[in-house]
Parts: C-alpha cells; sequence; structure tokens
C-alpha cells in the first residue's frame, strides 16, 4: 500500500493567480491532478496540503467530484507543507506530487511505484536538450537533468531526512541525497510532465489534450400489453396500456441510455442490464440512466446533445415532453438545452401505426478529451 501526497499549497505568483483552479476542459486543474492517481491499484489515500484560505472552494470542488480525500494545510514552504502531509500518511511508502502537474502519465507513475521499492527512493526526470549555461560557462548537459515529481520514498526514510534537514531543499529527491546519502533511482518521464508555473505553461498542457466526439444512435420499441402502466422518459402517462417489457418498458429513456453506451462501445442496454436478471424485473428505466450516467463520468466523457424521437400513435403526449426533457437533463446532471425529445405518428404503418406498440430513436453526441500519450 502507498500514500499520495499532493502539494497545492503554493502562493502562484509567477502565474498570477490560483494555479490550482484553473479550467482545463471544463475541469479544474486540481482534480486532472487527483485524477493521475486515484485509481491506481494499492492506493491507501489521498493527502491533499493547500493553503487555508482555499479550504472551502477545495472542499466544494472535492464534494462537486465525490472525492474522499485527506485535506490538511501547508507551511511557510514546500519542506513544510511536505512534512504536514507526512504526519497523515500511514503507508509504508509515499509519493510526493506537485499539485500543479496534472498530465502526469499513470504509466510513469507505475514506474515510480515499483522502483522506489527495489530502491528506497525513485522519482521521474527529464534530460536537458538545449545548451545549458552557469554564470556564462557552458555546462555539459549531459550530466544534467530536470528534477520531476512524483517523487517515491520509503516513508520511515523521508521522514529520518525532514527529520535531519538544516535547510532548505528544492524537493524532496535532493533533501533524502543529501542528508541521507540515499541515491534515488531516475526514471525518465514522458518529457511533457510539466509543471504549470506560468501561462506558456498553462497553454502548452491545454494543447496536451485532444477532443474526440462520440456519436450514439439505438432505437427500441415494443408492443402494448393491456393493463400495464405506460411510462415514457420517467414520467407515468395516462393510457389503458403500457409496454410489455421485463422492466417498466420505457422505450424513450432505453434508447437514450443505449445510445450512450454505444457512443462510449460498451455494448448495448441488454448486455448491461439482461432481462433474464430478477432484479430488473419492472425496475424504473431511470435506474438505467442513472447507471449510464456512472460509466460517463468513469469515462471522463460529456455529454453535447440528445435529440430523440417518439414513435407513438395514441395516447396524446405533446403536454409532456417538456418534462420529459427537465427529468432526463436532471438525472444525467446536464443542462435542459442539450435534451431534445420530439413525438410523432407512423400514419397507420406497422406495428406502431396500428396502435399496437410504441418506440423511440436517440441520438447522442458526446465529448471527451484524452491527453495526448507522446
Amino acid at each position: 500500500m502507498f500514500d499520495v501526497i499532493i502539494v497545492a499549497a503554493g502562493s502562484s505568483t509567477r502565474f498570477g493567480e490560483n494555479k490550482i483552479l484553473l479550467d482545463i476542459h471544463s475541469k479544474p486543474l486540481i482534480i486532472h491532478t487527483i485524477e493521475i492517481f486515484k485509481d491506481l491499484e494499492d492506493l491507501k489515500q489521498i493527502i491533499l496540503v493547500i493553503k487555508k484560505e482555499d479550504q472551502k472552494e477545495i472542499e466544494k470542488i472535492l464534494k462537486e467530484y465525490d472525492l474522499d480525500l485527506v485535506v490538511t494545510f501547508g507551511g511557510k514552504t514546500r519542506s513544510e507543507s511536505v512534512v504536514n502531509g507526512l504526519k497523515k500518511v500511514t503507508s509504508d511508502y509515499v509519493l510526493v506530487h506537485d499539485g500543479a502537474r496534472c498530465i502526469t502519465l499513470p504509466s510513469d507513475v507505475l514506474k515510480v511505484l515499483e522502483e522506489m521499492k527495489k530502491h528506497q527512493a525513485a522519482f521521474l526526470m527529464s534530460f536537458v536538450s538545449d545548451s545549458l549555461y552557469y554564470e556564462g560557462k557552458l555546462i555539459d548537459r549531459s550530466k544534467a537533468y530536470f528534477s520531476e515529481t512524483p517523487q517515491g520514498f520509503k516513508t520511515e526514510i523521508l521522514k529520518e531526512a525532514f527529520s535531519l534537514m538544516k535547510k532548505e531543499y528544492p524537493d524532496e529527491v535532493s533533501l533524502v541525497q543529501d542528508v541521507l546519502n540515499i541515491e534515488a533511482k531516475k526514471i525518465k518521464s514522458n518529457n511533457f510532465n510539466i509543471k504549470i508555473t506560468e501561462p506558456k505553461d498553462y497553454a502548452f498542457v491545454m494543447e496536451r489534450f485532444v477532443k474526440r466526439n462520440l456519436i450514439g444512435e439505438s432505437l427500441d420499441i415494443h408492443p402494448f400489453e393491456f393493463g400495464k402502466s405506460l411510462y415514457i422518459g420517467g414520467i407515468k402517462i395516462p393510457y389503458h396500456s403500457g409496454a410489455k417489457a421485463h422492466s417498466d418498458g420505457d422505450v424513450l429513456l432505453h434508447a437514450i441510455s443505449e445510445a450512450i453506451l454505444g457512443a462510449l462501445g460498451k455494448g448495448d442496454l441488454g448486455s448491461n442490464f439482461p432481462d433474464t436478471d430478477p432484479k430488473y424485473k419492472d425496475i424504473s428505466s431511470i435506474y438505467f440512466l442513472e447507471r449510464v450516467k456512472e460509466i460517463l463520468e468513469k469515462e471522463k466523457t460529456q455529454i453535447v446533445n440528445i435529440d430523440a424521437t417518439i414513435y407513438l400513435e395514441a395516447p396524446q403526449i405533446n403536454s409532456y415532453l417538456s418534462k420529459m426533457e427537465e427529468l432526463i437533463a436532471h438525472t444525467l446532471e446536464i443542462d435542459q438545452d442539450k435534451v431534445n425529445i420530439k413525438a410523432t405518428h407512423f400514419e397507420g404503418l406497422g406495428m406502431i401505426g396500428e396502435g399496437k406498440g410504441l418506440g423511440s430513436r436517440a441520438v447522442v453526441l458526446l465529448e471527451k478529451h484524452d491527453l495526448r500519450q507522446r
């Protein structure tokens, strides 16, 4: 098991505003940083070190993204902030990471985790590619490198190093190497593991994300069953018959849910919620839409818009369409203007036109921002 300390208590002086709250494709920077680690195997806890004045805003953001983190306050220096985080560590190993370094690849983090257990300390770094001068003298760049995070340690090693510290160090690796004479294992990062310090860094990070549009479509049709309740779009419609189905037979919610699953490449409604499972017997289809929403969140994908059409001869449902849009938007936690519901007749054609059944077709457009891997 390991803990992660995310240090986000800096003053952001060079940037000019609070970096950790910057918007990166509709999500705060600090959330991108947290998401690097939160799903890693053997993670015990994430400790977020922040400025006291940021507490209310950070707690609001963590609640919005349903994140249960340990939050503590930083000190006047980086060292003080890391020490405050260390006081909350309960695992044998710990990673220390910059809050403003938000595009680290999880694969690089795994390398640090592996090597720190072999060498007691490990960290990400990148080589210097440009000519390097110090006080006018050219330095051999083959011996120079940029130290990055995460930096991983056996917890007792890092605690011991801080207990012996007599001066400030720029990072934890330099402290451990100087005070304890322990050589940390260097691991080359992907060269894009940038920390946002200045506005140009923010622009670089924004360009590292690639926008993808995903389109999904689905058609759902059911015959009528006399005496069963009719549900469309989560609304109970007064009528003598309802859709014959294992669940409540809500054709609109079925079509929308399956269209989203299709856009995500997650199969169809039946493979995710089989009609052979008794727990779905007569269940409200709002349940399916809620579960699909959870999949959307896990895939870090947003809904751009939903366009759906309901097919039936009777009853008349135009007066219910706005309520359906409102309920669907509420369930998916999106603006109502992203949901458009229509209804039409089949003019006497086929099962639906003869009033023997009903159907719905839905088309969804999703948007996802993926981090470039190279």
